[in-house]
């Protein structure tokens, strides 16, 4: 692989200011004495103390945020199931009046069959035919 003259070129560049810059932090650093060194500690101290504090109002705004949603769930869950409630109630309710008139006219029916069930053997009583046919049907 072959570096192309562009990229060489970038590289020494970048390799001279990384060099620079080494060479100036060095220097800033060996120049910085005691008293530069604790001022320097207690700004960030302070800035720490305000990046905390602020830190700290955010979480318990998230906090609370997610309270509010975690009891609007659980509001939204209670109505859902009061809603499955209600519907199985009204079905239960709507099965219940639609069964009781065929329950009405199955007893009428059932009726009105016993009495007709009786007039033909009381009439197959006295007609001897009558008899013989319900008989073969298998009433008699």
């Amino acid at each position: 692989m072959s570096i192309t003259r562009g990229r060489a070129m970038k590289s020494l560049k970048f390799g001279i200011i990384f060099i620079m810059i080494f060479a100036i932090a060095g220097n800033v650093m060996a120049e910085l004495t005691k008293n530069d060194m604790e001022e320097i500690r207690a700004v960030v101290k302070e800035e720490l103390g305000h990046v905390e504090k602020n830190l700290n109002w955010k979480m318990e705004q998230m906090e609370k945020n997610l309270d509010q949603r975690m009891n609007d769930m659980f509001n939204l869950l209670l109505v859902i199931l009061a809603g499955m409630f209600a519907l199985v109630g009204f079905v239960l309710w709507d099965r219940r009046t639609a069964l009781v008139p065929a329950i009405r006219k199955n007893k009428e029916l059932a009726d009105k069959e016993e009495k007709i069930e009786r007039a033909l053997k009381e009439y197959a009583m006295r007609e001897p035919k009558m008899a013989e046919a319900l008989k073969a049907v298998g009433i008699l």
